[in-house]
């Protein structure tokens, strides 16, 4: 689909999972996690996934690395795809940590 963009495959888990198709986004985070085998997967991109299927704290685990490895797509903390993890307390911490 994005020819090896771990981007576009976590874009694509997410709408699955929002969408009730847990299966279908099962299959892209278990995607990414494979591809992490062989080459960078940016945990943000985990992160997503995650937090479309309602894993909260498999989420904010990967969150959290992203912010060690300093991801730029951490200032998206503040779109709408991370609003059921705001009440999280790690999640809220973790925004605070990156200036939000």
């Amino acid at each position: 689909m994005g020819g090896g963009n771990s981007e576009a495959v976590s874009l694509a888990g997410y709408v699955h999972a929002v969408s009730g198709e847990r299966g279908k986004a099962q299959g892209k985070l278990q995607e990414l996690v494979e591809e992490k085998r062989k080459a960078y997967v940016p945990p943000y991109n985990l992160a997503l996934v995650c937090a479309g299927l309602g894993e909260t704290e498999a989420a904010v685990d990967w969150l959290q690395q992203a912010f060690e490895d300093r991801d730029v797509r951490m200032t998206f903390l503040l779109d709408y795809k991370w609003d059921k993890l705001r009440s999280n307390e790690r999640f809220q911490h973790l925004a605070l940590r990156t200036g939000f």
